[in-house]
């Protein structure tokens, strides 16, 4: 029998540090968990801060216990869930792309003892609620303006008699 030999590839995955991060979602995919649930797979990158643009895969697994979650998150990313006639909630996954979330990083384990991720308490972000940054134009001399036409003369208005409440009361 042929005989396949390769270097196992190391795990340098290091989870990020416990905080506060916003994330952009670059890519959403559906699809099932090891425990045969339905899942979404989120591609996700860090804006702003010292992790700028470091890259984090989460996923959301989908039962009756964890819904809560991705309603969650689609809450703060602004996304409704559409109910179905069966009452059941649906989503379209593209609509998540380019969404900005924020949420908080903390530590946890695998069932084999490495430090990994753990995703909570996601919420909408002040950074998905600001214009995206505007690449500064050169800068070009604009040709000077032309002067204002003088204005017209005022129609000349009648003096100001007190307040409404002392006109109405004849003073």
């Amino acid at each position: 029998m042929p005989m396949i030999e390769f270097k196992k590839p190391e795990n340098n995955y290091s989870p990020v540090a416990e905080g506060t991060y916003d994330f952009e979602i670059l890519e959403a995919n559906p699809g099932t968990s090891t425990g045969g649930h339905m899942q979404v797979e989120l591609l996700t990158q860090i804006v702003g801060g010292p992790e700028d643009g470091r890259k984090v895969r989460m996923w959301y697994v989908i039962t009756e216990k964890s819904g809560w979650k991705i309603e969650k998150l689609l809450g703060a990313i602004g996304l409704d869930s559409t109910p179905t006639e069966g009452g059941n909630l649906a989503f379209d996954t593209d609509a998540m792309i380019g969404a900005i979330f924020t949420a908080d990083a903390k530590m946890a384990k695998t069932p084999d003892g490495r430090d990994k991720n753990e995703f909570i308490n996601e919420r909408a972000s002040a950074q998905a609620a600001q214009p995206p940054q505007a690449v500064a134009a050169p800068q070009v001399s604009a040709p000077a303006a032309a002067p204002a036409p003088a204005a017209a003369p005022a129609a000349a208005m009648p003096a100001f008699q007190g307040t409404a409440r002392a006109r109405r009361a004849g003073a």
